[in-house]
């Protein structure tokens, strides 16, 4: 993110909409700061702030952002709409590429995901992307849990995704499957050995299909249940 920083600093110019991945709190932390800071741009108590938090970013939100932006400022300040979510539906996605097209005066976007991987390559290129460091931050839990699926066998890895099933988690199902691929990543340094090549390319298949309206999370985390290798 220091890349928006360094620019502004240098141009006092900022692009219209911004595309950054990253873990949402540690990204709005810091968005938030140098708004405030560099800008004048307050998070709280300002009507032309606007921050909304959602899992899913569908049509109905695109269509109520579209709405929002259209209508004038209250101050003399940009405005700034700030978009966190950790999916975007296609429908959504093609909202907001009208709105990019033709962007209101004095008004930024900032979109914070966790992954950019579901984003059309025609949104992408209305955005400016950047990659905070938060988006390699992995929780202890999510890599205590790849280890233990990694050296389980079936019934013992069947229990860890368990939760994960029943509870149709997408948001924690993508953050195992990164503690996965880092742990696999560990292991495929060491040997190399085509299983692990194999299974590495799984997951990056996989997680792409978890951005879609209606994967199945079952069928998904079963898949690596019986082809992952064990350690």
């Amino acid at each position: 993110m220091q890349v928006i920083f360094d620019s502004y600093r240098k141009t006092k110019n900022l692009h219209h909409a911004y595309l950054i991945e990253g873990e949402r709190q540690a990204v709005f932390a810091k968005l938030s700061t140098f708004l405030k800071e560099e800008i004048g741009v307050e998070s709280t108590g300002n009507p032309d702030f606007w921050y909304g938090e959602f899992e899913k970013f569908g049509i109905d939100e695109g269509r109520q952002l579209k709405s929002l932006q259209s209508t004038k400022g209250v101050t003399k300040l940009p405005r700034v709409f700030v978009i966190s979510t950790h999916f975007f539906t296609k429908e959504a996605q093609n909202t907001l590429l009208k709105v990019f097209e033709e962007p209101t005066e004095n008004t930024h976007f900032f979109l914070i995901t966790p992954s950019a991987e579901n984003i059309l390559p025609t949104l992408k290129s209305r955005l400016f992307m950047v990659t905070d460091e938060s988006v390699f931050n992995l929780s202890e839990e999510s890599i205590e849990k790849a280890n233990k699926f990694l050296h389980g066998d079936v019934a013992e890895r069947t229990k860890i995704i368990k939760p994960l099933i029943e509870n149709k988690d997408k948001v924690n199902t993508l953050s195992f499957l990164a503690a996965l691929e880092t742990k696999l990543h560990d292991v495929n340094n060491m040997k190399t050995n085509q299983k692990y090549i194999d299974s590495l390319n799984d997951i990056l298949k996989f997680r792409s299909y978890l951005y879609g309206n209606a994967p199945s999370l079952k069928m998904i985390l079963e898949h690596f249940v019986v082809t992952t290798p064990r350690l």
